[in-house]
């Protein structure tokens, strides 16, 4: 195991002082004994509010002239789950978890939600392990793209989708899910929306996203979406 940490302490460019912090953020619950519970759900807690902290503090200074509401958007599209699970796929941290057997079996590894929770457990060990600074240097090297990559704040389609049907006097877009296929660590999700005389069906790997994608499509159709902005 000592040979499997050091490895991944080399991808992530940190060594642990506290090797303890590091197997703690790595432990799913499904892994815990009786009388030893450890694992990664409290570094979850902690490490979600570093990480809002640090992209918050990032942005701010990134876009000077934003206002509160802009900056709310990209920090959400930032640290939304999709990016999360991409960056730990990214890391190869689905290898380095410590899963009970059932979890194992079952392709805990590739389970997004397990996969989004390691992480942000991962960075409050980092924050813990070595503080401020070197959680805002983990973050920062592996977020840099996203932040870097949102020339301008993201549009919410539903939330403009909404306000286009409200203007016109339309009842609000109907979002109905169709199937779900795929595996349970990796399903995916088909969704139809329905608004005026548009229909459109997506997938995505959560229903918050199809739905989003669905969106999208209706407001490209209507000439109300830009990819540029």
């Amino acid at each position: 195991m000592m040979n499997n940490i050091a490895s991944l302490e080399s991808l992530i460019r940190y060594e642990f002082k506290n090797k303890h912090l590091l197997y703690q953020a790595l432990t799913h619950p499904s892994a815990n004994k009786k009388g030893r519970e450890i694992d990664y759900e409290r570094l979850e807690f902690v490490g979600d509010s570093v990480l809002s902290l640090v992209i918050s503090e990032s942005i701010y200074y990134l876009y000077p002239q934003e206002k509160e509401g802009s900056l709310a958007k990209r920090r959400s599209a930032i640290v939304c789950k999709d990016s999360l699970a991409q960056i730990a796929k990214d890391i190869g941290l689905g290898e380095y978890l410590i899963l009970g057997t059932g979890e194992h079996q079952s392709g805990g590894r590739q389970n997004l939600a397990n996969l989004e929770n390691s992480l942000e457990a991962l960075i409050a060990a980092v924050y813990f392990d070595g503080g401020l600074r070197a959680a805002k240097e983990f973050i920062n090297n592996f977020f840099a793209k996203y932040i870097n990559q949102m020339k301008k704040p993201p549009k919410d389609a539903k939330s403009t989708l909404q306000e286009w049907a409200q203007g016109k006097g339309l009842g609000l877009p109907k979002y109905e899910m169709i199937s779900i296929t795929g595996p349970s660590h990796e399903p995916l999700i088909e969704i139809k929306l329905e608004i005026d005389n548009h229909t459109k069906i997506s997938k995505a790997s959560s229903r918050k996203e199809a739905e989003r994608l669905a969106a999208v499509e209706v407001l490209k159709e209507m000439g109300l979406f830009n990819e540029d902005e």
